[in-house]
């Protein structure tokens, strides 16, 4: 038994100084670099003391790993479920104890009501018996009966087993050592066993410490090999029989499902048939030829291996293909993971017997490895499957199932002396992943016991027990040496047959195997075996298969968590192999599939990767509330002001004593209709006086109206204590006032100087913080240095794109922000500027100072060419903080718009993302409109039709690239997640296509769906420095190419049948170019929807069908367009025949198509809002075709004239334009 473990609380008062930083990690080995692992204390055991009479009694700490102190007590900290003393709750009770019990203390024995009283007092008297305890027991549980063909069968008690606390009591009195005598003892009996009070006890205790000669008695009750091997040998058919008849009693329940808690039962007969098997088999090897039971044993154990992997056998498989067939409950995952490792173990352990005796043949090798390789590739060591204090009912319950994760994970940092109140609400989910969780703190790491399923497990029953990882190690121990000596010596054929089928079963049997080829690794290293040119190794010492010399393993749930994996792979439960695990990423290679998986960590600003703005600007803009509206600007407001005072009179500003002399002068933005500016004016009229008092004649203030009438202006004006207000009747110079002080919001105060210099813009908060004035003038009254001292903020050049960007744009709120007027800008930009200054100071107004822009944005180094369309500037906004993010602005000249685009790292490469948009209509990235507060100022007309969010910022999140190898070109594709191209490719593209970007930095885009009717064409993109993508059309392999090449697989069959919208024609192949014998496309629709793109039209369902009639070929295809034209001409069969070769020489020539009808593959345009006539795209004979980039069409050009047409009823990115050139 284990020694009591005492935990070392002294520890708790240094836990409880960490609060807030969660003490929990996947990757124990790895964290803080790892250099815990090397500062590891040895373990190390101690004695105390000695102590006793004689000196023979020691008291010993043993200190395991990380310090864990393990000491001796007294008692076993882990008591026997068959510990009988354990369930009566009664110190080392005998038989007659138990008879005498009454009734109501048998409640424990009778295990939840699975036993009547009766039935409890035999089991428990079957524990007390020393020595016999395994044929009593087993022969209690297999309730042997005699029939009338004199065959012993299982009685009905083997269906006890059923009950968890049972087997945990079964398994324990078969398999438990019992006492332990020395070898050489003779076993004889020098004491009878006696019960004594507790008095006697210690008397007894005393007299064997005295005298070292004296045994004790149940010492001589005892074996030197355990009780199991015991009866294994001397009483072989007490033992086994039983054993055989509860083992064959799993006939009865074969027909069970999975799930059920049959499969339990079974699953455990195997945990406890296998290592008495295993047992057995060891007793037959060791036993001479002459003994007397060695015939009894032989047969027995022939039974019982014949019924292991005979009947139960077939069982597990058949689980195995009811797992394999499971579909998740959101029907986007097939194959039930978890239970599959569950039921490869057991599978694994049914060979493991024979084997290990060194009988080994092809098929219990192949399966023996195969299975063993799974568990390996897919099951995490460490992981619990299922929550023991929940049911399987239970377990389907995913709330359930988190909030007991968590009361767990909680419970157990509380012991560590950390309260789940000192972490981020919701932190602890993150770990309730089914993964094991280590605690590491300081230089503690002990593992979290938490039990639950993984992410990969949800939409799943839970398996009907965990992997019996312990038994598992111990079998893959026990068998290797056989196994490999096996394997050395076999034939190539055999060899190659037994490796293809391990293969094939730790795959999931659903990828090709090597079938032949097979070698080994090394000579000097037996058990390594592979074909070279397949990457393949499989490891018989271990018990696993690796790819590219990685292990196998599911593929972390980091990556299978991305929207990019389910977009790709779905939710199915793949096998990697790792390839390495760098300081930033990890590279996987997926079994089965041409893909790569390469986890990156969140990068920091600087090192975004490839591509990416180099280096940091490192400036800023100043402080808003110390550059503020020019001294001049407010002197001249103060000469044209106009002021009423509370008796009525209205006179000039400058021309007040009070006014003109005073130190300084607050003008306050308010309204009697704003509740804040109620609030706040009692406040600031408090504050004037009290400052009148301690500076008489140094602050006045002066009301600014924002009321609704002249009535409420009076009436508000009247409860202020200062003297002055602007005239209300002057509306325009209230109007001035709010401009040239950037008011947002009222109520706003701001302190100025009669000379024009502003002392703060934060009025409002400077009174709040300081209500008795103590910081009074709360500024500084000097003056600002000249205007000509100001030079703006210079940096060295941030290159992108190979292009230098050096010059700040400072005519972002110039007099306002920057503190010196703006100078004029290049005549070759003055059209630029003019775009992007009202749009930057209506997306970031000056005031209030949170909302302004805090970056620059910077400009090329070389002013732009006298006919340059395009300007690009370049900032990071937030440059120190950790979402920090490059920004890319573009102003068109032509459009007059200004675009917005995020530089976002993924894989350690720049791309662009659009954000924002000054007009939603004029860009290829369909976004929301912008979002505009109320406010009592009119929307800047820059911004009136503005989309998206130009404060947006990228996310400081891993990412996840996934490669894969394309065959038909021969090379090395990755994935670009359409929100990596939004602005860049039309929008109408993001949805209907899949991108993948080649080595040669070519982006092709694949349709989703080939037999789309809008979009069945293939794409070519190369992206251009100017931000824009040259886009090439296509067409994706002829359907009749297509068809012929389904029709050479066996499965294909002669037809294609299609799936399509009724209100669309099908796609059939009706072109002159197809080949002589093309296989006919057959239409799987309803006379409906057969008819229904006809009828769309206008026509009537018998005309509609008359058409199709009259056009069909002799090879039975319907021509839509050959039907549409004889429609028009008329109906009239001998007035429109087609001029498509390859038709009926009797139908005449149609007549021309309407201009509107031209089809595009005469070239057209394609718009989200109109039907096109042949959506199937061009003719093969047309050639490719390039898609026109109609944002950059020159001015005045047809095409241009043309996007600005389409743009008003629809997003540049659904208009696409198509030519040769």
């Amino acid at each position: 038994m284990l020694p009591m473990v005492k935990e070392n609380m002294t520890v708790r008062k240094e836990r409880t100084e960490a609060q807030g930083q969660v003490p929990l990690t996947f990757n124990p080995s790895t964290h803080n670099g790892g250099g815990r692992q090397e500062s590891m204390p040895t373990p190390m055991w101690q004695t105390i003391t000695v102590r006793g009479s004689h000196h023979h009694v020691a008291d010993v700490v043993v200190y395991g790993f990380y310090h864990r102190k393990l000491t001796w007590g007294e008692g076993a900290t882990l008591r026997s479920p068959a510990d009988v003393g354990r369930i009566l709750e009664r110190q080392r009770p005998t038989e007659e104890d138990i008879l005498h019990t009454e009734s109501s203390q048998l409640r424990k024995a009778r295990f939840d009501g699975t036993l009547s009283d009766e039935e409890a007092e035999a089991l428990l008297t079957c524990l007390v018996a020393p020595y016999l305890r395994i044929p009593l027991v087993s022969h209690f549980f297999a309730s042997l009966e005699t029939f009338a063909d004199s065959v012993l069968r299982c009685g009905n008690r083997a269906s006890f087993l059923f009950n968890e606390k049972l087997q945990a009591l079964f398994q324990a009195a078969i398999l438990e050592q019992g006492t332990w005598i020395p070898e050489n003892s003779d076993g004889s009996v020098v004491r009878v066993p006696m019960r004594r009070t507790a008095r006697q006890r210690e008397e007894y205790r005393q007299l064997l410490n005295s005298d070292a000669r004296l045994q004790a008695e149940a010492a001589t009750l005892g074996t030197a090999s355990g009780l199991l091997l015991n009866e294994l040998r001397n009483s072989p058919a007490g033992t086994l029989r039983p054993l055989v008849e509860l083992l064959r009693y799993t006939q009865e329940v074969s027909d069970c499902s999975l799930h059920s808690t049959s499969a339990a039962f079974v699953l455990y007969l195997i945990g406890v048939m296998v290592p008495v098997e295993v047992q057995a088999r060891g007793v037959m090897s060791q036993m001479a030829s002459s003994e007397t039971h060695q015939n009894e044993l032989t047969s027995l154990v022939a039974e019982l291996g014949s019924l292991l992997r005979g009947n139960v056998l077939a069982i597990l498989d058949r689980w195995i293909g009811e797992a394999a067939a499971e579909i998740s409950t959101d029907e986007k995952r097939a194959g039930n993971l978890p239970t599959l490792a569950v039921l490869h173990a057991h599978r694994t352990l049914l060979w493991a017997a024979p084997i290990a005796a060194g009988i080994v043949d092809t098929e219990g090798a192949t399966a023996f490895l195969g299975s063993a390789s799974y568990v390996r590739g897919h099951h995490c060591y460490g992981q619990q499957l299922r929550n023991a204090e929940l049911t399987a009912e239970e377990h389907a319950d995913p709330e359930l199932l988190e909030k007991k994760l968590l009361l767990q994970l909680s419970l157990f940092l509380q012991s560590q002396g950390f309260e789940e109140s000192a972490f981020e609400a919701g932190v602890l989910k993150q770990f309730i992943t089914g993964a094991p969780v280590w605690f590491v703190h300081n230089d503690i790491c002990l593992r979290v016991p938490l039990a639950g399923l993984s992410e990969r497990s949800q939409g799943f029953a839970a398996p009907p027990v965990e992997v019996p990882e312990a038994l598992f190690s111990d079998v893959i121990q026990l068998c290797r040496r056989p196994l490999v000596g096996w394997l050395e010596g076999i034939q190539q054929s055999e060899l190659d047959k037994v490796m293809a089928g391990v293969v094939c079963i730790a795959l999931g049997n659903a990828h090709s195997v090597p079938q032949s080829g097979w070698q080994k690794v090394r000579h000097d290293h037996p058990g390594l075996y592979t074909v070279p040119a397949e990457g393949v190794v499989v490891d018989a010492q271990a018990g696993e298969v690796l790819y590219q010399g990685g292990e196998l393993r599911p593929v972390p749930d980091s990556m299978a968590s991305f929207a990019d994996f389910e977009t790709v792979f779905g939710r199915e439960a793949l096998q990697c192999a790792f390839r390495f695990t760098h300081e930033h990423r990890r590279w996987v290679d997926i079994i089965g599939e041409d893909h790569e998986l390469l986890e990156w960590d969140a990068p920091a600003i600087d090192q975004q990767g490839v591509g990416a703005p180099s280096p940091l600007p490192g400036a800023v803009f100043k402080d808003p509330t110390t550059v503020a509206p020019q001294a001049a600007d407010v002197r001249a407001m103060f000469e044209k002001l106009k002021v009423v005072d509370h008796e009525g009179g209205t006179k000039q500003a400058m021309d007040i004593e009070a006014l003109g002399s005073v130190g300084l002068v607050g003008i306050y933005f308010s309204a009697h209709w704003c509740p804040p500016c109620r609030g706040f004016t009692p406040k600031l009229g408090a504050t004037y006086s009290k400052v009148a008092e301690s500076h008489p004649g140094q602050f006045e203030v002066l009301f600014v109206s924002s009321d609704n009438s002249a009535d409420e202006f009076k009436e508000y004006f009247a409860s202020m204590p200062w003297k002055f207000a602007a005239t209300f009747e002057d509306v325009d110079m209230r109007k001035s006032l709010s401009q040239l002080f950037g008011v947002q919001g009222i109520p706003t105060l701001c302190l100025v100087t009669p000379e024009g210099h502003v002392v703060t813009m934060d009025g409002r908060d400077k009174i709040s913080e300081d209500p008795a004035g103590a910081n009074f003038p709360w500024g500084s009254l000097e003056p600002p240095r000249p205007p000509e001292d100001y030079a703006p903020p210079q940096v060295d050049a941030v290159t992108f794109s190979g292009v230098e960007y050096k010059r700040p744009f400072v005519w972002y709120h110039p007099g306002k922000v920057f503190p010196a007027p703006a100078p004029a800008p290049e005549p070759t930009e003055v059209w630029a500027v003019k775009l992007l200054q009202p749009a930057l100071e209506a997306v970031f107004p000056s005031c209030p100072p949170d909302k302004k822009m805090d970056y620059i944005l910077y400009m090329p180094a070389e002013p732009l060419a006298e006919n340059a369309q395009e300007m690009t500037l370049i900032g990071v906004a937030d440059e120190k903080k950790a979402f920090a993010t490059w920004k890319e602005v573009r102003v068109h000249r032509q459009w007059g718009v200004v675009h917005c685009y995020n530089l976002v790292s993924h894989g350690r490469r720049i791309y662009r993302t659009q954000v924002w948009s000054s007009h939603g209509a004029h860009c290829l990235y369909t976004m929301p409109p912008m979002h505009l507060k109320n406010t009592c100022c009119p929307v800047a007309p820059a911004i009136i039709d503005a989309s998206g969010d130009w404060r947006r910022k990228r996310l400081p999140d891993p990412s996840l690239v996934i490669v894969r190898l394309n065959r038909q070109l021969g090379g090395r594709e990755t994935l670009l997640p359409p929100r990596l191209l939004a602005g860049v490719v039309p929008g109408a593209f993001l949805d209907s296509h899949s991108f993948w970007q080649g080595e040669g930095l070519t982006i092709r885009g694949y349709p989703n769906n080939p037999k789309d009717e809008w979009f069945p064409y293939a794409l070519e993109i190369a992206p251009s420095p100017n931000g824009g993508a040259e886009i090439i059309r296509r067409e994706v392999r002829r359907l009749s190419q297509l068809v012929a090449k389904l029709e050479s697989c066996p499965d294909a069959g002669h037809q294609l049948r299609r799936h399509e919208s009724p209100s669309k024609p099908a796609e059939l192949n009706t072109s002159a170019s197809a080949p002589p014998g093309a296989p006919v496309l057959t239409r799987n629709v309803s006379a409906t929807s057969r008819l229904a793109p006809l009828v769309d039209l206008g026509y009537s369902s018998a005309q509609a069908a008359a058409a199709l009639d009259a056009v069909r070929g002799p090879d039975g295809r319907e021509d839509y367009a050959l039907a549409e034209a004889f429609l028009a001409n008329g109906g009239s069969a001998e007035t429109s025949a087609s001029n498509a070769p390859g038709r009926d020489a009797h139908l005449a020539a149609p007549k021309p198509p309407e201009l509107s009808r031209i089809t595009s593959a005469q070239g057209g345009v394609e718009g989200s809002g109109t039907r096109q006539r042949d959506v199937r795209g061009p003719d093969p004979s047309i050639g490719e075709l390039v898609l026109f980039d109609l944002l950059r069409a020159p001015a005045g050009s047809f095409l241009s004239r043309l996007a600005h047409l389409f743009a008003r009823i629809e997003n540049l990115g659904h208009v696409l334009v198509w030519g040769r050139s």
